[in-house]
């Protein structure tokens, strides 16, 4: 499926919907869903890892009285991925915790290039619920935020939370009430405006949206 915009202040591309591959990592536009795994074995290794060294104190083969560097944070290992029509469902896992979280994302990608031009993401958010992530190329105003249509009397509006490397990302729970609006529609379209104040408009396949929440709303009951 192609749609044709311009996007980008005023390149024409072509865009598709992609039912990607498992890209780990956020910030490369990955399906990595864990990012909070990740960034807690960090801290957590970054403690054990020196910082409980009285002041002085030397570990092993640490002659200059510096504390050991901090081991980089474990990868999260892809357990389980399927795809959903339109969507794509991964589980990801740390081997030596057994932590566990899993997502469904959708993203747009230039046809020609396979440049990523927006990504819709929903996970679980650890506490019981799901959380939308949706990112776009850096280049948009920040407080116009993402419009969503999805068939309601106005467009549903998230703010961009922070743009980095690269990429602006707005972040909202996703309540009961979303949830239905989302599941219920037959078409939904999001709309990002460029420093230009142009807008630019992206159709979101619905197919296997609904199938998807349903898969992550089971894996909360399964880890509650």
């Amino acid at each position: 499926m192609r749609w044709f915009l311009f996007f980008s202040i005023s390149a024409l591309i072509s865009l598709t919907a992609v039912a990607g591959a498992v890209l780990l990592g956020w910030i490369s536009f990955g399906n990595s869903d864990t990012p909070q795994i990740g960034a807690a074995a960090a801290t957590s290794e970054a403690v054990s890892s020196g910082q409980q060294l009285a002041p002085g104190a030397t570990g092993s083969g640490n002659t200059q009285g510096q504390p050991p560097a901090a081991q980089p944070p474990e990868q999260p290992q892809v357990v389980a991925q399927e795809t959903m029509e339109d969507w794509i469902y991964v589980c990801q896992e740390l081997p030596s915790t057994g932590a566990r979280g899993c997502s469904i994302h959708q993203r747009l990608s230039d046809a020609k290039t396979q440049a990523n031009v927006f990504l819709w993401r929903i996970s679980q958010d650890g506490k019981g619920g799901l959380v939308s992530t949706w990112a776009a190329p850096d280049g948009v105003l920040l407080y116009r935020g993402v419009g969503i249509d999805a068939g309601t009397p106005k467009p549903i509006v998230v703010p961009f939370e922070t743009c980095v490397n690269g990429q602006c990302r707005a972040v909202a729970i996703l309540n009961e009430e979303l949830i239905k609006i989302f599941t219920e529609a037959e078409n939904i379209t999001v709309t990002i405006v460029g420093l230009n104040n142009k807008q630019f408009s992206l159709p979101i396949s619905t197919k296997g949206l609904a199938r998807g929440i349903e898969a992550l709303q089971a894996a909360n009951q399964t880890a509650n």
